[in-house]
């Protein structure tokens, strides 16, 4: 029997989100139920797995937010919002797709989401 796939967005790059999805990524526990996919950045994620001491060899949908912005771990910036809610979006996006059967998503930061402008409320 094929495991679910489950969407992991990271949430605020920049704060414990990635940690939390790498960690529940790798976590046997969770890889025996589901194939989990995280999405997000993969500099944030490799960022936090060296921060970290841990592997970042994760299934990963690669958004591509650090480009023209710098990401800035510990600190609240408006690209750190913009980030978490589009990591967030793509995996939505990826389950109504049936890409994935499921979706969690890591902690954001509702300061850097307003910083960005973006009207938001909190995860439904």
């Amino acid at each position: 029997m094929m495991l679910p796939r489950v969407g992991i967005a990271i949430g605020d790059p920049a704060g414990v989100g990635p940690e939390i999805a790498l960690k529940a990524a790798l976590d046997e526990r969770v890889k025996r139920i589901c194939r989990p996919v995280l999405f997000g950045d993969p500099k944030a994620i490799a960022a936090h797995a060296a921060a970290c001491g841990i592997s970042a060899d994760v299934a990963t949908v690669a958004l591509d937010h650090f480009r023209d912005e710098r990401l800035e771990i510990g600190k609240v910036r408006a690209a750190h919002g913009r980030a978490a809610v589009d990591a967030a979006r793509a995996a939505i996006e990826a389950a109504m797709a049936g890409e994935v059967a499921a979706v969690v998503a890591a902690p954001q930061t509702e300061l850097a989401i307003k910083q960005a402008g973006i009207e938001f409320d909190g995860y439904p």
